[in-house]
Order: structure tokens, then C-alpha cells, then sequence
């Protein structure tokens, strides 16, 4: 038998964040609608809170982590990653039970992220970045109707002519240029085959009848 309600369960939907949610898709809401109150603080302060998203639970949003740990996710100085999480902690975002030595070992650090917070962020930023998406629409929009009026669509560009070819570096083994190129500066045109045959036997005969000519007047 179903279960009946006396009144309708709240629907978490992408609008309504609330702790409920895992912290991970909380944070990236957040990062989506412009980081809320820590837009305005240094970039390491939102690395942190990455890196701490990433290495607890992502349900509770609670456990342990060292700064040494945190530094190797987030590629920053265990100095500098200490002054993030305590700014994070300044703001109410992040609670944080310092480590202490136990019998001899080292007992890490205890982290708790308020997911309330963050919910309640999420939920506070949801306009904050129209009015910075209005801006750059109309900017864009801007540069576009310039480009409508100086540029040119690609069907109607004429093709760029081809650039020329280096002249290939002649060896010593190459052979020199014919007379023809000495004298004209330019190359013979080839001639077919079959009238280079006809051509020489042409001259054959020539030089042929000259040198009868030569013999008979003598």
C-alpha cells in the first residue's frame, strides 16, 4: 500500500538547493552562479574549497584531511593553503578542528563544510551574474554589427594567390643549361617524339647533301 502524505514532500530541483544535496553538486552551483560572497577573495581561497570538496565525503561533507594533502591536490604551498582554510573558516564556510599528536602520531586535521551555507549561497546568487551576461551580450552584439560592415562572407572572397616556390639549389652533378637557355634566358619547349625523329632526319640529309656538293667541286 502506499504511503500517504499529510502534506506534499519538497522537490529539490535545480532551483531549490538545500543541504540535502551532495556537496560537490552544491559547490558547482556555486561556481556557476558566480561564487557568491567569496567572488571578491583571492583565487586560492575557491582552490581550497575545491580540493576539500574533492578529498571528503561527498554526502557529509565531513572528515579528515592534512595541509600536506591539500597542497598536493591543489599544487599551493602548505603555508598558503593554511590562510585560505582559515579564511574559510572566517566566513562561517568551513569548520575546522586542528590536529593534534596522540600517543605519538599525528591525528590530521578535522574538516566540516556547511552545506546549509553554501545552499543558502546558491539560492542568494541566482541574479548576480545577469547583469554581467547583459553587459557582455551587448558588447558582443556590438562587435558583431562592426564585422557586418568591414568583413567579407567567404563565398565571396577571391582565393589567395599561391606563393611561390623556392627555386630548387642545383648540385654539381646537374646538368648545364642547353645553348638555348644561355642565349634566350629560358627553357626550349619540348617537342613530340615523332617530330624530333622527323627533325633529325632532316638535318641527316643536309649535311648529307652538303658534303656531296663539297666532293663534286672539288
Amino acid at each position: 500500500m502506499a504511503r500517504a502524505y499529510s502534506t506534499p514532500p519538497t522537490r529539490i530541483t535545480r532551483r531549490n538547493p538545500t543541504a540535502a544535496w551532495d556537496i560537490d553538486t552544491l559547490v558547482g552551483a556555486l561556481a556557476r552562479r558566480g561564487w557568491g560572497p567569496i567572488a571578491a577573495e583571492t583565487q586560492g581561497v575557491r582552490t581550497v574549497l575545491r580540493a576539500l570538496v574533492d578529498v571528503l565525503p561527498h554526502g557529509s561533507a565531513e572528515g579528515r584531511a592534512t595541509a600536506h594533502q591539500l597542497a598536493d591536490v591543489t599544487g599551493l604551498s602548505e603555508r598558503w593553503v593554511r590562510r585560505c582554510l582559515a579564511r574559510l573558516e572566517q566566513v562561517g564556510l568551513v569548520q575546522w578542528t586542528r590536529g593534534w599528536i596522540e600517543r605519538g602520531r599525528k591525528v590530521p586535521s578535522l574538516f566540516r563544510i556547511s552545506k546549509r551555507t553554501i545552499a543558502a549561497w546558491v539560492r542568494a546568487a541566482a541574479g548576480d551574474l545577469d547583469e554581467r551576461r547583459t553587459e557582455r551580450a551587448e558588447q558582443a552584439a556590438e562587435r558583431l554589427a562592426a564585422l557586418r560592415s568591414t568583413t567579407v562572407p567567404p563565398r565571396r572572397r577571391k582565393p589567395r594567390p599561391a606563393a611561390p616556390q623556392p627555386a630548387p639549389e642545383r648540385s654539381g652533378t646537374e646538368l648545364r643549361p642547353s645553348p638555348h637557355e644561355e642565349v634566350t634566358g629560358r627553357a626550349a619547349e619540348p617537342v613530340p617524339l615523332a617530330a624530333g625523329i622527323a627533325m633529325c632526319r632532316d638535318l641527316l640529309a643536309t649535311a648529307r647533301a652538303a658534303t656531296t656538293n663539297r666532293k663534286a667541286t672539288r
